[in-house]
């Protein structure tokens, strides 16, 4: 017959030992949590840029929204943005510039602002604004699947690089408008070639070639959707726009 202490005793033996590996397995689980809460996390919530209405070759004021999930300071935070055809971070996409290196302590929100050109050879169209979280792997974060946050904007169509306001010789009123503007050109020293006006999606809604000169065009608004459009003024090779709002 089998020895029933023997075989005991080697029961015993072998459930001590799970018991103090089960033990050494949650220590070093926990242990392994700890470490990773106390690095930090840092994730991009929104972002936002002004003017509402964007045109290529104008400055754009962008404000980004970064969190700190992680409970330690993150030391020499950069974010890099580029602007690309689709939401995937390519050699294609256009940088247009990082953030200076920074501390951001644990547990905390800021806001980063800054302001780039928007680069004058693209077309009208939707674009995405790509903002990489510390592109260079110098952070190490709780999580690094997080660090990549992609904004969709629309880019009117071009207004033209060499576009400028030349003060006060083209009016417009009233601004706002309701069902009516008026385009005063009897101040403008040159030819007019064409005006056109666009809305914020870069769709031309009305244009006009037969501009008589020292003269004040009169534009029906009734039905435009209410919003911001685009005046653009053409003459040779200069371009004049001026903003408008229609309630």
């Amino acid at each position: 017959m089998p020895n029933l202490a023997y075989s005991l005793e080697w029961y015993n033996l072998a459930r001590r030992h799970l018991e103090t590996a089960a033990v050494l397995l949650r220590e070093n689980h926990y242990t392994d949590s700890i470490a990773i809460l106390s690095k930090p996390d840092i994730v991009i919530t929104a972002i936002t840029l002004s003017p509402a209405i964007i045109y290529c070759g104008t400055n754009v004021l962008m404000t980004t929204h970064v969190t700190n999930n992680g409970s330690t300071d993150a030391i020499g935070l950069v974010i890099k943005y580029s602007i690309s055809n689709d939401q995937i971070i390519s050699g294609r996409d256009i940088n247009i510039g990082s953030t200076a290196p920074q501390s951001m302590s644990g547990n905390a929100d800021i806001l980063i602002q800054n302001t780039f050109k928007m680069p004058h050879n693209l077309d009208a169209g939707t674009y995405y604004l790509i903002a990489q979280i510390d592109p260079n792997n110098s952070i190490a974060e709780a999580d690094e699947s997080n660090n990549v946050f992609v904004h969709p904007f629309v880019l009117s169509a071009n207004s033209g690089i060499n576009d400028f306001d030349i003060g006060n010789t083209i009016s417009i009123y009233p601004n706002p408008a309701a069902d009516v503007i008026h385009i005063d050109l009897r101040e403008f020293p040159d030819a007019v070639d064409r005006i056109e006006i666009r809305n914020y999606l870069g769709q031309t809604v009305y244009s006009n070639f037969k501009v008589p000169s020292l003269s004040v065009v009169q534009v029906s608004t009734a039905g435009w959707p209410s919003g911001g459009y685009s005046v653009q003024v053409a003459s040779g090779e200069r371009r004049i726009r001026k903003m408008i709002l229609v309630l």
